[in-house]
């Protein structure tokens, strides 16, 4: 095997650097709290190729002007927030902005002015990528005019009079800029002149009004929001296209598209009001066929949600037939063995199998070499894996495709022991089962607070 074979096998480069001992590290922490990690998460994945290479290139059409949306499906453990997290890097590869939305945050699905307020609260950059990203987003864009009013005009910030000067001619290009690109609302304008005049003058609580306002925020003071000439704000009647503009505007400043990851779509069905649901539902068409129709270029949105959202007659996608019948999965079957069609809009993940669960330890316990700098195969050899896994597999009752999360949490647990104590069994746990299972499922119990891998 190869050095690069070997390096795509277990996940680990043929010639680490400093940056990838940090990023194997930054994995091991991750799974040693239970969590998906948020760096490097390339690198353990196993068996999910086809849909990988599709998600890719459906971000390649978003950046090259197109638009969709995709359904992400599976049960608990199934991978689905995995997937999600594997979106965003891709999508911040290409130089997209990204934003994840947690539906169990008041974010609700069934109204569209919160749907546009949380996607710009959740607005994340490569180069922000854990801090909220819109002021920055504004900020550069607001720069940007500036640079090209200076450079055009041949004016010095550093003289009063030129100070003035370019102040005004931003303001004139916010106005040609927004309608270059389509954007009329003069609300807009307004709030984007407005924070630009009060950054200058220093004026904090008025820019920051200005900023709420365009994130979507309610409850704006009337006489601050007449500080920068704006009436009412953002509502069911115009949030889809405050959306649209800012996705637009977030484009035209040189980011190649925006992506959208709803996570938790099952919770819609516990909504009580079923005009509520159904409100949600008909939002998600919305966003369906307006990307469809290229009405939304650029903007790529993924719901992801558990089997029963896709299956519930009664409270589910499947009790709104106009949303249904656009997205229903399908399988096909070639040659008696089940095939995905990955460019369907529903993607149907399944759980880990055994063989994906030792293919998925071995990455693990390669990387926790590389970040501690050890051999850990001469105390965690491959026979040793896939006895751990076999001997939880049996004490589970079933093959191995919902604990993913909780062994890798355990096999963290084990390697460290055996780094760091060179005295240390490791064979003791398939002597002692009964500890592992109940580590793994205090785990598993907290689904409802962890992130889903």
């Amino acid at each position: 095997m190869t050095q690069a074979a070997a390096a795509q096998t277990t996940g680990v480069p043929a010639t680490p650097t400093r940056e990838d001992r940090f990023v194997a590290e930054s994995i091991i922490r991750a799974l040693k709290l239970g969590n998906v990690p948020v760096r490097g998460i390339d690198r353990i994945v196993v068996g999910r190729d086809r849909e990988i290479e599709q998600l890719k290139r459906d971000l390649d059409y978003t950046a090259g002007g197109g638009g969709g949306v995709k359904f992400f499906c599976g049960d608990y453990g199934s991978g689905k927030t995995f997937m999600c997290s594997l979106v965003r890097e891709a999508a911040w590869a290409r130089n997209m902005v990204v934003s994840v939305v947690d539906l169990g945050r008041n974010a609700s699905l069934a109204k569209f002015e919160s749907i546009y307020h949380h996607v710009l609260m959740g607005l994340r950059t490569r180069e922000l990528p854990s801090a909220p990203a819109f002021d920055y987003i504004v900020q550069q864009w607001l720069y940007r005019l500036e640079q090209a009013v200076q450079d055009e005009h041949g004016l010095d910030p550093l003289v009063d009079e030129d100070r003035e000067q370019i102040a005004k001619q931003v303001e004139k290009r916010i106005n040609a800029h927004l309608a270059e690109v389509s954007i009329f609302d003069s609300s807009f304008a307004n709030a984007f002149r407005g924070y630009y005049a009060a950054t200058l003058r220093g004026d904090q609580l008025v820019a920051d009004a200005a900023l709420g306002w365009l994130r979507g925020e309610a409850n704006i003071p009337t006489e601050l929001k007449s500080k920068f000439h704006i009436k009412g704000g953002v509502n069911r009647d115009n949030a889809f296209a405050f959306l649209k503009a800012m996705a637009t505007l977030i484009c035209s400043i040189g980011y190649a598209g925006l992506v959208v990851i709803f996570d938790e779509t099952e919770l819609v069905r516990s909504v009580g009001r079923a005009d509520m649901r159904q409100g949600a539902y008909e939002n998600i068409k919305h966003l369906l066929d307006r990307t469809a129709q290229g009405d939304l270029s650029r903007c790529y949105f993924v719901f992801a949600g558990t089997e029963v959202v896709f299956s519930d007659e009664q409270k589910g996608i499947p009790s709104y037939p106009a949303l249904f019948d656009r997205i229903r999965p399908r399988h096909q079957k070639i040659a008696d063995r089940s095939v995905q069609e990955v460019r369907s809009p529903v993607l149907v993940l399944e759980g880990f199998s055994r063989a994906r669960l030792i293919e998925v330890a071995r990455k693990v316990r390669d990387i926790h070499g590389l970040a501690y700098e050890w051999e850990p195969v001469h105390r965690l050899a491959d026979a040793f894996l896939e006895e751990l896994a076999d001997s939880l597999t049996m004490r589970f009752g079933q093959e191995a495709r919902t604990f993913p999360r909780g062994f890798l949490k355990h096999l963290v647990d084990i390697l460290d022991l055996c780094e760091q104590d060179p005295t240390f069994d490791p064979r003791a746990d398939l002597t002692l089962p009964d500890r592992a299972v109940a580590a793994i499922k205090e785990v598993e119990e907290h689904e409802a607070h962890l992130l889903d891998f």
